[in-house]
């Protein structure tokens, strides 16, 4: 018996000392790779949730149209959509009033690049993802690691630099030249005092970009004026690649590197970082754009320029054009949109350059209520009404009182027998006239009833 439990125990154990030598054994693999199997769960799991969003991406950009932009110029959206329902014959609930502005709101520019004869590519813009910058604070962090450096605070000059460098495309205010290039200038002593000589001239590049006529002073150590002179000398070397904008607005002014385009002028980007500023009288956004020296022509796109009578363009040819390439940049590609002008129905799906103006039929508008519309008209016939037979009623009022006047005051009887005769006459019309007068009030009230 007791042979027996010694032997029940020993089978009842061995699950468990397995357990533990694949415990230990997982514990000391993880251990060796340093990768926990929780984290490689957890990878997995990340995996499959990027597999799910993929998908349903997928799934999205398949699936049907059903909401059909109609783009009007702002006055009439409702007969903007009647006529777009009836030339396409589509639901009017399906049918969806935007203005161009509406189009391209929250759209942050678009960046062409050309390398030769090649086609147009897209570059990239860096624009904010933190906090608003205000010049001022700028300026407060550009001074302080100017203190920083002063005394050797390295580390508290480096952090502050990179804080103010970063937030520059997060600027609410219309860029300051003169803060700009002294955070650049601060930049380029810095790089120098870690021995990071290139990172230190292309500082100082920036620096002079923003102030051709800086000097160095005599703050800082001669190895940084050295790479501060090259730099300045570099400068006139730089590479200008040809820059244009789309579309031009009186509204909106560019800025780069803190100079403002001239409209007609030839315009230009530097090789390297760029600092754009699109200023309008609601907004100032802050792109920075750094190009490579491959890059040969530069296009900007700039939404936010975009006027709202764009959308009369479409029944001139050769703005259509534009018009077309704007949609292209801004608009979910393979949406199929209407254009409403001036009683003209266009259609295109972005994306194809097609444009198709529809047929629309006549006497197309909004269906008047009957009850509303007989409501106008006994409202309006009742105020005609009113005033014409309150006029009447008024002249016969007033014959009765100057009959009466002149038959108190005659002495001839025949006078006053013809006056007498005339206020009877004046009492019927008046009588009467007070009589249509109530009458027109009461239809006017009831069409103001059934119409208002």
């Amino acid at each position: 018996m007791l042979a027996l439990y010694l032997s029940f125990l020993s089978f009842a154990q061995e699950p468990a000392d397995e357990t533990k030598e694949t415990s230990a054994s997982e514990t000391a693999s993880s251990s060796e790779s340093n990768e926990p199997p929780k984290k490689t769960k957890d990878k997995r799991a990340t995996s499959e949730t990027n597999e799910t969003q993929e998908q349903s991406s997928a799934e999205h950009s398949n699936s049907p149209q059903t909401v059909f932009p109609v783009i009007f110029s702002g006055l009439e959206p409702q007969m903007a959509l009647l006529r777009a329902a009836a030339a396409s014959k589509k639901d009017i609930s399906t049918l969806k009033p935007t203005t161009m502005i509406d189009l391209a709101a929250k759209k942050k520019m678009i960046v062409r690049l050309k390398e030769g004869k090649e086609d147009w590519l897209f570059g990239t813009a860096s624009s904010c993802s933190s906090y608003p910058m205000s010049i001022s604070n700028l300026k407060m962090l550009t001074q302080t690691a100017d203190n920083d450096i002063m005394y050797d605070e390295i580390q508290k000059a480096e952090k502050r630099l990179l804080s103010a460098s970063n937030s520059l495309v997060c600027l609410q205010d219309q860029i300051d030249a003169d803060v700009v290039q002294r955070l650049y200038f601060l930049k380029g002593v810095l790089e120098q005092i870690k021995e990071d000589n290139d990172a230190s001239a292309k500082a100082f590049s920036l620096a002079v970009r923003f102030k051709p006529d800086l000097e160095f002073g005599d703050d800082h150590s001669e190895e940084a004026e050295v790479i501060f002179n090259e730099a300045k000398r570099s400068l006139s070397k730089a590479k200008e690649i040809p820059m244009s904008y789309i579309p031009f607005s009186p509204k909106t002014t560019i800025w780069v590197n803190g100079v403002p385009l001239l409209e007609g002028a030839e315009h230009f980007l530097y090789e390297g970082e760029n600092i754009i500023q699109v200023v309008s009288e609601q907004t100032i956004q802050t792109y920075g754009v750094e190009l490579d020296s491959k890059i040969t022509e530069v296009q900007l796109v700039i939404p936010s320029a975009i006027p709202l009578e764009s959308s009369t363009w479409v029944s001139d040819e050769q703005k259509r054009t534009e018009l077309d390439f704007l949609i292209n940049q801004i608009g979910e590609p393979q949406t199929e949109l209407f254009v409403h002008n001036s009683g003209e129905i266009w259609t295109t799906t972005i994306g194809t350059s097609n444009w198709q103006q529809l047929n629309v039929p006549k006497n197309v508008g909004p269906k008047a209520d009957p009850r509303e519309l007989t409501g106008k008209i006994l409202f309006w016939s009742g105020v005609a009404t009113v005033v014409v037979a309150g006029s009447y009623t008024g002249v016969n009022f007033l014959n009765g009182v100057n009959s009466v006047n002149t038959a108190g005051s005659t002495q001839d009887f025949s006078v006053y027998d013809r006056s007498q005769s005339d206020y009877v006459d004046a009492k019927a019309k008046y009588n009467i006239g007070w009589t249509i007068t109530l009458g027109g009030a009461a239809v006017g009230g009831l069409g103001y009833w059934m119409a208002f």
